[in-house]
């Protein structure tokens, strides 16, 4: 399968970092459930199968590396190629909070359980796993990414406006 644009992006951003632990992902990797923020229903990687996963894993202590994130959402997310940002906390309430202050643009999904961030062995956030269509890890990076740098060089900061117009029309599926 062809490796977009966005992939050799981020293959940029987390050069030298790589997949330990395990290579593929098995079945309880898919089935771990997760939050939709937005609308409160539950899901799981399942829903992204046979794409381009990039999986962030956050929390509140590094809300400028979200925020940074969230700035370059619209140009990260292809037809191919989905991020899942996923915070580990029982308090969606302050999760909903926070996103609703930042006014972010991105999906936002919420780790209740803890299970997903157990099945990918996540000890610290930020951590960030790129997901091949065949469910191979392609890499792994612990710690925070110069998002800014990275959206400089390839020119990937929408306007804000931009951003909430690609929200407004994108299709029924939010993710």
């Amino acid at each position: 399968m062809k490796v977009t644009y966005v992939m050799m992006v981020l293959l940029l951003a987390f050069a030298g970092a790589g997949a330990e632990g395990f290579e593929k992902l098995n079945d309880s990797h898919w089935d771990a459930e997760f939050v939709y923020l937005e609308t409160g229903e539950i899901s799981d990687l399942r829903a992204f199968q046979g794409e381009y996963i990039h999986i962030h894993f956050w929390d509140f202590k590094h809300r400028n590396d979200i925020a940074m994130l969230d700035s370059v959402y619209c140009s990260l997310v292809r037809d191919d190629f989905f991020l899942v940002p996923i915070i580990r906390t029982r308090d969606v309430k302050r999760v909903k909070a926070f996103v609703d202050r930042y006014d972010f643009v991105m999906p936002v999904f919420v780790d209740v359980t803890g299970e997903l961030t157990r099945q990918f062995g996540v000890k610290k956030v930020p951590c960030d796993f790129v997901i091949a269509p065949d469910g191979s890890v392609v890499l792994k990076h612990q710690g925070e990414v110069d998002w800014p740098s990275i959206a400089l060089r390839f020119k990937l900061f929408p306007k804000r406006k931009e951003q909430k117009k690609r929200q407004r029309n994108a299709t029924t599926n939010p993710i």
